[in-house]
């Protein structure tokens, strides 16, 4: 009896063990299907491609609106009557991926003649000074392309680290739309604090910190005294005890300051 009792205990755990190995088998199997499938369906395309003698009849394109077509297509390298064998669709998504306004490519080779390209373009936020020009800047602070006159209109940033901090400058001004709307430009001082600069030609100093609060004030002060309209001086918002006017002669009489 005792055998017995053993007995069955033991191939019940040899059954599990089969039946997890199994399973770990399947599951590799599966896995390995998986990771492997693009590789899988781009030989089976391939083989298809070099039975047929496959040839580009068109190309389909969607998403453009800023990019040189003529520089996509020749990233693409395929035209009208091309071939389609060894075409390699990871290659040229990459090589589109580089170009100036593309921020992501799809590439699809749709057997027998047709190659379908589907693009997200960056779309422009703002514009940075650097030493060479002008450039694009997208939210999140990447250049895209040389600024032409058709962006003048967008705000321009300027100080080493204005690009990765502009999106968060902005998003601080949206609270206060409208001292945003006036804004044509800033500086980013020393990698702490902004200088906007805005249309009338005044200056405003923000602070480090606590810049919310000082748009507060400044909304408040343009409401009972006009600065933002003021021709050229600088409002000082860095201290946090009072707020300093610095104007010449002509300006502060205009508003009644002196």
């Amino acid at each position: 009896m005792q055998g017995t009792s053993i007995h069955k205990p033991m191939q019940k755990y040899k059954k599990i063990a089969i039946v997890a190995t199994s399973a770990t088998i399947t599951f590799a199997l599966l896995l390995t299907f998986i990771l492997n499938f693009s590789a899988i369906k781009y030989s089976f395309e391939e083989f298809v491609a070099r039975q047929i003698g496959a040839k580009v009849e068109s190309i389909m394109v969607s998403g453009v609106e800023r990019q040189d077509p003529v520089a996509l297509f020749s990233a693409l390298g395929l035209k009208k009557g091309s071939s389609l064998v060894g075409f390699d669709i990871t290659d040229a998504k990459e090589r589109i991926e580089e170009l100036d306004w593309v921020k992501e490519a799809s590439v699809v080779r749709k057997l027998p003649s047709t190659v379908m390209l589907e693009i997200t373009e960056h779309k422009a936020f703002a514009r940075l000074k650097l030493n060479d020009g002008q450039w694009l800047i997208d939210q999140q602070g990447q250049l895209i392309s040389k600024s032409t006159d058709e962006f003048k209109h967008l705000p321009l940033f300027e100080g080493k680290s204005a690009a990765s901090q502009a999106s968060s400058l902005m998003s601080i001004l949206k609270k206060q739309p409208e001292i945003a709307k006036q804004l044509v430009g800033a500086l980013y001082v020393s990698e702490r604090r902004w200088d906007l600069k805005m249309a009338s030609g005044v200056k405003i100093m923000l602070p480090e910190k606590e810049q919310e609060h000082a748009l507060m004030l400044l909304k408040v002060l343009d409401e009972r005294r006009n600065v933002l309209s003021m021709k050229g001086g600088a409002v000082d918002l860095r201290l946090k005890d009072r707020i300093v006017l610095r104007l010449d002669a002509k300006v502060a009489s205009s508003v009644g300051y002196l």
